[in-house]
Order: structure tokens, then sequence, then C-alpha cells
């Protein structure tokens, strides 16, 4: 008896929200048509129904006995159970089916699909200028607007934007205002969120979550898990995530979302590094099926540029998913970092350039899939450093030296990031006592050179 368990006032707390609650007995299949037929018909208030069954009913040995939840009957009860149920036993004839073809047969009569994801207008780019001061979150939520306006006329495009009382943050404010009828508020309840939403994008349509990378990760992973065991096509947009969060403390400071998703098989992370390759990510992340997590921070970030002095991600870039950039050409060193971090590794370049030093730098935006030319690449200088904002154990350096090994493309590696949880301050100072700043990039690789 769940009163033995936990007990529970659930009438009284679904009627205090509003609800209108209808006992039933769960065993009696009367009541149950004529309680979804009046809750069909009902349009003055939502219906809950509480139906009250009994576990293992019908079996008298049975009812009531929580051991029977995880373990069949012996095959001397079998044929007093189905008695008890006006059941005839024929088991022998399931078993002999179970290893014949009929099980093959099955199989290939209801062969298990996939959805088709629908075509989707990228629309037009959004190119931020070197002035611009603008943070990723904020990219992602112009893109996002963008993409919805490309597919107004689109009948194959079908989105839900949800959100859990984050939109000013997570920027989809935008969104809400333009399409309230695509937007959809969750409130706190983030389990409910990541479930509804990785249901909503198995089907013909996309499931599109914005929040906080400690709530959108870390607190729902079962939910993405069981959203990659059922092939669903999520568009989870993270922001506040690493210490680049900063003041928010250890408990808010997302630095296993990489090491989280890559325990699964098919979630791909990706990190842009600024708001135009942001822009970029978000419209490709739109159009292409699978589950995907975009990962960015809280803090404005500078335009990446390139050696002209032009943004690097601007006119004429073209986004590959699975390949590096480099960003800068150089010789022994190669420096690697990724999203929050791009801009620090960048001071640390020109501060290495200013004294003498030309080193090599890469951006790697997509962790999931790194792909075999770029390691080969990075196997040809005396030492690669990795620069992360992510738990070193399980975060980018630790992808990119696995994916070393595996191909036998192997040079020294050394990994800059999360060592330890973070405490409360600003970013700069976070990072300067993890090592993670500019300077303690250029120490490191004066030791090598």
């Amino acid at each position: 008896d769940i009163a033995d368990v936990l007990p529970q006032n659930i009438v009284e707390e679904w009627k205090a929200d509003g609800w209108q609650v209808i006992e039933i007995d769960g065993h009696d299949f009367d009541e149950i048509y004529d309680v979804f037929y009046k809750a069909a018909h009902n349009e003055d208030a939502p219906i809950m129904i509480l139906a009250n069954t009994v576990m293992g009913k019908g079996v008298s040995f049975m009812e009531n006995k929580c051991g029977f939840h995880g373990a069949p009957v012996k095959p001397d009860q079998l044929t007093e159970a189905l008695a008890e149920l006006g059941m005839k036993n024929d088991l022998e004839k399931y078993q002999q089916m179970r290893t014949s073809e009929f099980a093959k047969q099955l199989a290939e009569k209801y062969p298990f699909r996939k959805t088709v994801y629908p075509s989707v207008d990228k629309g037009e780019n959004i190119i931020y200028g070197l002035d611009a001061k603008s943070d990723n979150r904020s990219a992602f939520g112009n893109a996002l607007v963008s993409v919805a306006d490309a597919n107004a006329e689109n009948k194959e495009f079908h989105f839900g934007v949800f959100d859990c009382d984050l939109a000013g943050s997570v920027k989809t404010a935008g969104l809400k205002k333009k399409y309230p009828q695509n937007f959809f508020q969750f409130g706190i309840t983030e389990h409910s969120t990541a479930t509804t939403v990785g249901s909503l994008s198995a089907e013909n349509a996309i499931g599109i979550w914005a929040d906080f990378g400690m709530f959108a990760v870390a607190e729902t992973y079962n939910q993405a898990r069981l959203s990659d065991i059922n092939h669903a096509n999520v568009k989870l947009f993270c922001t506040h995530c690493g210490i680049n969060v900063g003041e928010d403390g250890m408990t808010h400071q997302s630095i296993d979302y990489f090491g989280l998703l890559n325990s699964t098989f098919g979630w791909k992370v990706i990190t842009p590094a600024d708001p135009n390759q942001t822009d970029k990510i978000v419209r490709y992340v739109l159009a292409t099926g699978g589950n995907f997590a975009v990962i960015m921070g809280r803090s404005v970030l500078p335009i990446i540029r390139n050696d002209e002095g032009k943004p690097y991600f601007g006119e004429g870039y073209e986004y590959r998913y699975g390949r590096m950039e480099k960003i800068r050409s150089g010789e022994k060193i190669a420096l690697v970092s990724s999203g929050n971090m791009l801009f620090a590794a960048m001071e640390a370049y020109e501060k290495l350039k200013a004294d003498g030093l030309n080193i090599s730098l890469y951006s790697v935006s997509d962790w999931s899939d790194l792909h075999l030319d770029d390691i080969k690449d990075l196997s040809t200088y005396s030492n690669v450093v990795v620069l992360e904002d992510h738990n070193v154990k399980t975060g980018l350096g630790t992808a990119i030296a696995d994916a070393m090994v595996s191909s036998g493309n192997i040079t020294s590696l050394t990994k800059l990031g999360v060592t330890k949880f973070g405490s409360s301050g600003k970013p700069a100072d976070l990072y300067k006592i993890l090592g993670m700043d500019a300077d303690s990039v250029v120490k490191k690789i004066k030791e090598f050179l």
C-alpha cells in the first residue's frame, strides 16, 4: 500500500492547482470508458483521473505482493495463476514462437523507423562587426527568430520553444513576443520540460529548449539519455556554462556538460567561439536532425579576428561540422581552445607573439566528432596545449588525447582547464586561480619552448 511507503494527499494537491479530480476503480472497464468520455467533453477545467488499482489484481497469491513487480511467477504457480484469471496455460506455444522464425518475421513486419526530419530554411546570416558588444546567447536568440521568420510559410516547419522561467536570460523572449503560439512556459520544472521537448522532437516537429547548462544537462541527464535512446531531435541551447558564470558559484557553474552528454551515443556538443560563429551554428543545428547541445557562457565576448583584422567567422566563413579552425599558423606548439576560452587563448597567442614566439592557434567547436585529418595535423607539433572551460577529466583535452591514441597519431598533450569546483567571483579572477587565464597559458607554453 502506498500509504505505508509514502503517504500522499494526491486528490487535494491536484484540486489546489485548479484541477477537477475524478476517482475511479482502475479495474472496472465501464468506469474507465465513462470517465474518459466525460473528460473529453468537459471544457470547465482540466481533469485528473485517479484510478485506484491493486498490484497483481485477480491472482489471490499475487495481490499487493510487491515482490512480483520484478520477478515472474514460478512454473508451478503459473497454472494456478492463469486458472484464477480464467485462462489456459499454453506457455509452451509461446516459448516455441519466441525461438522460431516468428520473432524475426515480426521485426521485419514492424521495423523501427526514425522520424523524417523536416526541411528547414536556415535564413540569412547575421554578421556582427568588430565593435559589436554581444554575448553568444543574444546571438542565439536573434538567430532563432531569424530562422522562424524564414520558415513562416514552410508547412513542414513545426516547432516549439520551451522555457523554465528564464526567457530573459537565455534570450528566447524575442521569439515569445513574435511567435507566442510556439512558446511554452513550463516554469521551474526542468524534468518535465526535458521529457516534453524530447517527446515532441521524436515526432515530425522541432523541440527547442533553452536553459542554464546546470539545469538542462546535469539536472536532467536521464531525460537526455532517454532522448538518445528514442532517436529524438532535441535542440538544447545551454547558457551560463563553465566557470564563465562566475559569481553564481560552484553550484551553477556547469563544467561537465560534455562529459555527461558524451556518455551517450548520439548527442553532439558544440561550443561556439563568438556571436558570429554562434549565428551559423544555431542555423545548422535547427536545420539538422539529431540531438544537439549548443554550449554558451554568460559574458560578452570579443569578436574573433583573422590575420587581416576582420571577423574570422564573418563574411566568407562556412561552418563545417566536425572540423577545427586554424585561427593562427605557427610552429612547435599548438594551442587548442574552444567556446568561452578562445578569447583567452587569443590573448595568450598575442603575448607570445610579442615575445617573438610564434605558435599555432586552433578553435574546436565540435567536441563530439573530431576529424581524423585535424588529429593528424595536431600530432605534427611537439606539444599540444588544450585550454577549456570544462572539467579536464572528461573534456576536450581528454577527447583529443583519446582520438590521438586511437588513431596512432600521438604527441605530448597538456590539459589546462577546471581542476576543482570553482568559487564565487569574477570570471577573470576565477580563471587566474585555476591557471586558465592568458598569463598562465603563456607561462606553461614558455616552459615547453
